[in-house]
């Protein structure tokens, strides 16, 4: 971008990034191989519907990035272009990632692990409340 001199090209460079991903994405997808398994299948052992719905997911997310980037550089002032690549497309994203937990969650197995309380529970029936009282007596 230094070397063209060219604030455009400044510009549409995360359209381009952004396009490249969702492209690879998606076009993986349609050519029956799927881009996601092959990068991440050591990490999560997903059944292959729930691995297709994660690669069009981040597919289609990627292709939003990129719409949402050239609307905003084409409307907007280059100060709000510049506010809004670094202080609004990371919330954007982290909300994505937000949205996606509870799939992955599920596909993926990952269970929250239950937090020890503080104060335990107590569970007594009434006949060991009844046997407690008669043996401390």
């Amino acid at each position: 971008t230094i070397g063209f001199k060219n604030p455009t090209i400044f510009k549409m460079k995360p359209t381009a990034i952004n396009l490249l991903f969702g492209s690879t994405i998606l076009g993986s997808l349609a050519m029956g191989k799927n881009v996601f398994k092959l990068v991440f299948a050591e990490v999560y052992k997903l059944p292959e519907k729930a691995w297709r719905t994660l690669a069009f997911r981040w597919g289609v997310f990627f292709l939003f990035l990129a719409v949402l980037n050239e609307y905003i550089w084409r409307n907007y002032s280059v100060k709000f272009w510049t506010d809004f690549k670094l202080i609004g497309m990371l919330p954007i994203f982290c909300f994505y990632l937000a949205q996606h937990a509870p799939f992955d969650e599920t596909h993926a197995g990952i269970r929250r692990k239950k937090q020890r309380r503080l104060i335990p529970r107590l569970r007594l029936s009434s006949s060991r409340v009844i046997k407690h009282t008669t043996n401390n007596i």
